[in-house]
This record gives structure tokens, sequence and C-alpha cells, in this order.
């Protein structure tokens, strides 16, 4: 399933995971055995479904890292509740008179500080990590930009139908297409984006493991051949 599970080619092992990226690898694993019983030359009734498929598949599969995304920042505020405070936002007196116990306030403070955090850009978000916490999701720029280009992907055929709006255009520049041009997902292209965000998931929650000593008790998914 993932073709070299290494820190960005460093060498260091994966053998180990968070819940939040293994309940991910398990979706992912759900969509990759979808997108193959269209097969890569597919016929009959569903050959004239198969961009629609492989349009759902890649959205389910952005939509999927960007739950690990929360669910990884959830636990690691829960882990370390001093990394929320790095950010040095006030919670307001009302908040903390409202719950009886610590537990219950942090839990609301995380569920509403994950919630603006994911409304955020890849952009943004990225360089609000790196600033706040020194822990961007992406430590290089050609990977940053590739992380932007599928996520603004993603919300262009979520909110525009797959039609490139000005918008799109702004946010990926350089991109080959022009507005009103519309997209699809090739399964070469697809194969590649999974291929991106599962070693970005490994990645990330590798390092989230060393700073920030998140519990790492699941096994790895796939061949680590």
């Amino acid at each position: 399933m993932i073709a070299d599970p290494t820190a960005q080619g460093r060498g260091i092992p994966y053998r180990f995971m968070s819940t939040p990226a293994f309940v991910y690898f398990r979706s992912d694993e759900a969509l990759l055995k979808l997108v193959q019983v269209a097969g890569p030359k597919p016929g009959g009734e569903i050959k004239p479904l198969l961009p629609l498929l492989l349009e759902l598949a890649f959205c389910r599969a952005v939509d999927n890292y960007l739950m690990y995304v929360s669910d990884l920042l959830a636990l690691i505020f829960k882990t370390r509740p001093k990394a929320m405070a790095a950010s040095k936002e006030t919670v307001p007196l009302e908040m903390v008179l409202r719950y009886d116990s610590y537990d219950d306030l942090l839990n609301a403070i995380t569920e509403q500080k994950v919630l603006t955090l994911s409304f955020m850009g890849m952009l943004k978000l990225n360089e609000h990590m790196n600033n706040h916490w020194k822990f961007p999701l992406f430590q290089d720029s050609d990977s940053l930009n590739k992380a932007v280009t599928i996520v603004e992907t993603r919300n262009l055929f979520v909110h525009n139908r797959g039609i490139i709006s000005n918008r799109f255009v702004e946010r990926v520049p350089g991109y080959a297409g022009k507005v009103g041009d519309h997209l699809t997902i090739p399964p070469d292209i697809l194969a590649d984006y999974f291929n991106f965000l599962q070693k970005a998931v490994l990645d990330t929650d590798h390092r989230a493991h060393l700073k920030f000593d998140i519990s790492q008790k699941q096994p790895v998914f796939g061949d680590a051949t």
C-alpha cells in the first residue's frame, strides 16, 4: 500500500502509529478497494461512471486526510495542553464557568481550537503550526505546494463542480488549466495523490510522536518492505 514507509526518505522505519493515523489508513484502504473495483480498463455500465467514481474517491481521500489532521491536533492538545498556550489565546471566563471539571473544559477548548484551525486553508494552517509550535505539516515548499493543490482541487469539486474558478487560479498559481475548464482526476493522478497523502500522514505522525510524545500503539498498515 505504501511504497516507501520512511520519514522523508531518511531511512527511519515506521513500525507503529497513533490512533488518528490508524483510523486514517483503515479508511484509505476501503477507498482504494473502491477504486480497484473499477479496474484499470473498466467496461460495461461502469465505464461512463469512472470519472465520477474517481472524483468521489479523490474528495473522500482528501477529507480523510483533513480529518486525520484534526484528530491529531485534538490528540496533541489533550496530551500536551500547553501546546494550546503557545498561541497565547485567552479563554473567556463564561466558558470556564460553564464546566464542572477540568477535563470537560479541556475537551471543550480543544474542540473549539481544532474547529478554528480546520477552517484555515492549508497554507495558513501550515504557517500557523510552524509559527506557534515549530511543527509544520510540510517541511519543504514543494510538498506544501502539492498539498495546497490537492486540497484546493478537492474544494473545487465540492463547491464548484470541478470547474476552475478565479479563486482556484489565485490559490494554485501556475496550474495548467484556465478559468472555466472542467477538472478531471485520471487514475494515475489519483494514485499519486493517495501515495502523497499517505506518506504525509506517516511523516507527520512520526514527528508528532517525537515532539509531543503522542502515543503510537497501532501497527502500521500495508507492506513495509
